[in-house]
């Protein structure tokens, strides 16, 4: 009666994988600039101190999803691991006894019949190891929906830390850049940047009026197409200055910004179609809990 019941979790693995999930995201805000020069780097914890409060809760809600989601993922990896072991640990009792049986088979007709004593160590070897192998096949079995739980778990806590981490990076990007923007223009270069890009715009107007493709189309909002092709042809040119100058940046060592990395994905057994539906993953779980239910009773009985 166990045998049969433990062969019940000897299932093959399910299919999972992603979907969205938005419960941690934060309304975005506009942030004032701060002073005229870069203040020195400052210990994270520190930094986030003076940081708007929408921004501290955010960096909070992530760093504390990133932990859940390491620390579960951790567990599915040992889970996964275990099964691993016991199933090639199987594998091999069952090739052993295969090897057995053909040895003590093949000594048999050798002796045409005689059952000496090398013959019966075979056969009791090949019995044993056939034993072991589905003994450690039950095993892998028994963990099969308690790692496939865990994975599903896995999942669902990656996407809660990949939303956490999308609203962080957003609202500390924006921060960043109108900070970084207000010291920058308040600098005496900037002014006489402003006024070169200012002469620059009033060129970009002359050109595009001698421009025959909008002296001859017709447009339903004229003004409009203009504006849009004044706006493309004047960030190409502020694109070229930014890629130059970006090219000869040093990395960032900035402690939020490396808190913000996004942690490597990790390789799933299973393929990620199902698991991006929350139907899916209901449904599944309460099968896998009803599966663990029913091994836990029956291990007590």
């Amino acid at each position: 009666t166990t045998r049969s019941t433990r062969s019940e979790f000897f299932t093959p693995p399910y299919p999972y994988e992603q979907s969205t999930l938005t419960d941690c995201r934060l309304a975005p805000s506009t942030l004032a600039g701060v002073g005229l020069q870069s203040p020195p780097e400052k210990p994270m914890n520190e930094h986030h101190l003076s940081l708007p409060d929408e921004i501290q809760t955010a960096l909070k809600i992530h760093d504390e999803y990133k932990q859940t989601y390491l620390s579960i993922r951790e567990r599915f990896e040992g889970l996964r691991a275990r099964e691993e072991k016991h199933r090639k640990t199987a594998g091999a009792a069952e090739q052993q006894a295969m090897l057995d049986g053909a040895t003590w088979r093949k000594l048999f007709r050798e002796s045409d019949g005689v059952l000496t004593k090398d013959i019966r160590n075979f056969k009791r070897q090949e019995l044993d190891s056939r034993e072991l192998a589905l003994e450690y096949a039950c095993l892998a079995g028994e963990l099969q929906p308690a790692m496939e739980l865990c994975q599903i778990d896995t999942y669902e806590a990656r996407e809660r830390y990949l939303s956490s981490r999308e609203t962080a990076f957003a609202l500390y990007g924006d921060h960043c850049l109108n900070t970084s923007a207000t010291a920058l223009f308040a600098l005496p270069e900037a002014e006489a940047f402003l006024k070169a890009l200012q002469r620059k715009k009033l060129i970009i107007q002359r050109d595009i009026e001698k421009d025959a493709f909008y002296q001859e189309a017709t447009f339903s909002d004229e003004k409009k197409a203009v504006s849009s092709e004044e706006a493309r042809r004047l960030g190409e040119a502020l694109f070229g200055f930014i890629d130059r100058a970006s090219a000869a940046l040093s990395v960032d060592d900035n402690a939020v910004w490396q808190a913000l990395s996004i942690v490597p994905r990790d390789d799933f057994t299973t393929g990620e179609k199902e698991l991006k539906s929350p139907i899916y993953r209901a449904r599944r779980r309460s099968e896998l809990n009803a599966m663990i239910e029913q091994h836990t009773e029956t291990q007590t009985s």
